[in-house]
């Protein structure tokens, strides 16, 4: 084929520096969220002097991306960068990802096998953290991910591709979960791999992770105790607690100045878990979709559904003087049957000081070839169970401005995307919203007989395509607004025209043309490696 294929775009870096103190309520922006080490004083986040309320994104896969989730691969910088700028458009303070900080027993993992450790996944990760302080994003890192059982092959739950609480188990020819929280030698393995990452020193800014602003705080679980709690154990919940204490005090011994989050409960909160002294923050998950199917295979019963269950385990955790933080939600349809079922949540959040921040799941960005990202493990086109797979993202894949998965259609996720963004804004205390931004210049990747594709913009809901006879014209529109990330491509109706040069324009969601991109000819024969 004949194409033509763009170099990847690298942004330079702006570093991030200052410290924050405490007690005014003062709007937060972009520009002022990247600049202080986030603290807090009892149930309260305090940022450069004024209290922080936050609303964000998770994007587990900044770190390592899966589409299967089994074959895994880096994502590229433009990726990265356009995941933040997307969040940035959108209003967001905070991104969780769990690849930046969990990643244990993959070839490209941190630790591939115990005790080594891989640099060029932490370089990945430079790049992340080093992009988030770019774009004024404060990270929430998770150290380690959940598991059912130790034993066999557990069901494929999300972020299992980067590794979980049973590769510390295994490593040490065990098979009883119970181990991870509770058998000295693999809590000090856990520790060992958590030293590695605190102390790396990034390779783009020169500033150990420990001392990075950037970072939010450490949170040492994703739902850990979970399974080994779900029996009721008197003793278990007490491990646990005794688990989650040493953590953060080891935690704390290398890193001082960064806040140290619970994120063992699921559905659930136990009083003496939440009370470690080690412990800064609490956070929990809202998904009714997930009660249902936990309740459904585990026999427990819902938990934390309805926005009233939202704020009354709020309240409790910030009776004992922690910060309460959502570090997951749904904001599908398989959560929240229709949009107003979503802004009542939304509105809890909004409404309650008890809640200082609350981060929705999950966002899918731009591909760095064209169109967007693919939904992960996408469910076969002949499943047809009322419950979606709990394998596949398509019931909580989001991208922006939207796209069709197989249980959201194009509009439902186009309306859901800004309530979250008009939320975001609000919860940050930047209401109403700002005008939507004005996309940067998108990149031709391929040219082929007519048919175009390009890299997207954050941020642009439709695209121009033009054609002209030279590199500065003139140009003639052949396609007027009709073109979007959900293809990325578009075909030229008459690409016999002898002198070919294209180019793409975006425009905004409130219709404002952006930058266009570098303009492109079609030549017979010619490839340009990207």
């Amino acid at each position: 084929m004949d194409k033509v294929t763009l170099p990847l775009i690298v942004y330079l870096m702006v570093p991030a520096v200052g410290l924050c103190g405490a007690v005014k309520a003062k709007p937060n922006s972009s520009s002022a969220v990247g600049t202080g080490f986030v603290t807090r004083s009892g149930p309260t986040l305090y940022l450069n002097n004024h209290v922080f309320r936050f609303a964000g994104a998770n994007i587990d896969w900044l770190g390592l991306v899966s589409d299967t989730w089994k074959d895994t691969y880096y994502p590229s910088a433009y990726e990265v960068d356009d995941a933040f700028a997307t969040i940035q458009e959108m209003g967001g303070t905070v991104v969780r990802s769990q690849t930046l900080g969990i990643g244990v027993n993959c070839d490209k993992c941190i630790e591939p096998s115990l005790g080594r450790f891989n640099q060029e996944a932490l370089r990945h990760i430079d790049y992340a953290i080093k992009s988030a302080g770019e774009h004024g994003i404060k990270l929430v890192i998770p150290l380690s991910e959940t598991a059912l059982v130790c034993t066999g092959e557990e069901p494929v739950f999300p972020l299992f591709y980067s590794g979980n609480m049973c590769n510390f188990v295994r490593w040490r020819d065990s098979t009883n979960i119970r181990d991870f929280i509770a058998n000295p030698t693999i809590i000090k393995d856990f520790e060992r791999y958590i030293d590695v990452v605190l102390n790396h020193v990034n390779t783009y800014t020169g500033v150990a992770y420990k001392d990075d602003p950037t970072i939010l705080g450490w949170e040492n679980c994703n739902g850990c105790g979970t399974f080994i709690t779900r029996g009721g154990s008197q003793s278990d919940m007490k491990s646990l607690a005794s688990w989650v204490q040493e953590i953060g005090q080891h935690i704390k011994q290398v890193d001082e100045q960064h806040l140290y989050e619970d994120g063992s409960s699921l559905f659930t909160n136990d009083p003496e878990v939440a009370r470690a002294a080690s412990v800064d923050i609490i956070s929990e998950e809202i998904y009714p979709f997930w009660d249902r199917v936990m309740g459904i295979s585990q026999g427990t019963s819902p938990h934390t559904t309805t926005p009233s269950d939202v704020a009354n385990l709020a309240a409790k955790v910030v009776a004992d003087g922690k910060v309460f933080i959502v570090r997951e939600f749904g904001w599908d349809v398989n959560n929240w049957k229709t949009p107003e079922e979503l802004q009542k949540l939304l509105d809890e959040f909004l409404k309650d000081s008890n809640i200082s921040g609350e981060i929705f799941w999950c966002l899918r960005g731009h591909s760095t070839d064209h169109g967007y990202m693919p939904v992960p493990n996408p469910a076969p086109a002949s499943y047809t169970k009322p419950v979606p797979d709990i394998d596949s993202g398509d019931w909580w894949a989001f991208y922006y401005p939207g796209k069709a998965t197989r249980w959201n259609t194009l509009n439902d996720m186009r309306v859901r995307g800004q309530m979250l963004r008009t939320h975001m804004y609000a919860m940050n205390s930047a209401s109403p919203a700002p005008r939507h931004v004005i996309p940067r210049a998108p990149a031709i990747t391929h040219l082929d007989e007519g048919s175009i594709e390009w890299r997207g913009s954050a941020g642009a809901d439709t695209y121009s395509i033009q054609r002209g006879p030279k590199k500065d014209g003139p140009w003639t529109t052949l396609c007027d607004r009709c073109a979007t990330d959900v293809e990325g491509s578009w075909n030229d109706p008459s690409p016999e025209t002898t002198s070919r040069w294209y180019r793409v324009i975006p425009y905004s969601l409130d219709g404002v043309p952006g930058t266009p991109s570098q303009a492109q000819r079609h030549l017979e024969s010619y490839v340009r490696d990207r």
